[in-house]
């Protein structure tokens, strides 16, 4: 009876397969790294005079600076686990190295080749809300926030004379601030062990728009806008406490 009972469970065993692996626990509290590349375009008013009503280069035409270069920052937030997925926080701040820099296409109209807008991006912050469901082992999840940038642009008119394919004033347009905007991204985070993860993540950003101003030669005043956007691809490596 004894050896009968051991060959019974002997077969419940061998009946009921491998033992199910302990799902991963994605909860509490986690930072991490990122890096990455980011790519955008600012969308530039033309250089405007309001007190003459007057385009600097005539047309009124807005324009794109195409911008791109690195990103990289740290990530620290917090999640809390539900059936089948997560809600979380994260806090993430950093660099994006994007620059850009453009001919003034109304410039080019009238055959000066002399006006370039740039655009240069800064440090960066994020303060998102995170919401994910398990895809096998792994976490696949989408975020969304309010997104900070320090960002500079320009518009220079450098020409000395006029000769011909140069205008007859020179131009020097500034603007420095933090820009104030939004983000919004998706990824997948897969575990390596109970602490470690590595995500791929893509995220877009809309920052809003920087104010340029300054004067030119002929004592006027001008400004400009020039909205800044931009999408990154990005991994990183995380660890869960």
């Amino acid at each position: 009876m004894r050896a009968l009972a051991l060959a019974i469970l002997a077969q419940a065993a061998l009946l009921s397969g491998p033992a199910v692996a302990q799902a991963v626990d994605w909860s509490g509290p986690y930072a991490g790294v990122l890096a990455g590349y980011a790519w955008g375009r600012g969308h530039a008013t033309s250089p405007y005079d309001a007190a003459t009503g007057y385009y600097y280069n005539f047309s009124g035409d807005p324009y794109g600076v195409s911008a791109g270069g690195a990103i990289a920052g740290g990530v620290i937030g917090n999640n809390w686990q539900m059936s089948g997925g997560i809600l979380g926080v994260e806090g993430e701040a950093g660099y994006m190295d994007i620059r850009g820099r453009r001919l003034d296409p109304n410039a080019v109209a009238h055959g000066w080749d002399d006006t370039f807008t740039s655009l240069k991006g800064g440090v960066y912050g994020t303060a998102s809300l995170r919401a994910g469901i398990r895809a096998g082992d792994g976490l696949l999840y989408a975020k969304a926030g309010v997104a900070l940038l320090g960002a500079k642009g320009a518009t220079i008119d450098a020409c000395v004379a006029p000769p011909v394919g140069c205008g007859t004033e020179m131009l020097t347009m500034t603007g420095d601030k933090t820009l104030v905007g939004w983000s919004v991204g998706a990824g997948l985070e897969w575990p390596l062990d109970a602490h470690w993860s590595v995500r791929a993540e893509y995220a877009y950003f809309d920052f809003g728009k920087i104010a340029v101003a300054g004067g030119g030669t002929a004592n006027d005043f001008y400004t400009q806008t020039i909205g800044v956007k931009a999408h990154t691809a990005r991994a990183g490596v995380s660890y869960r406490w």
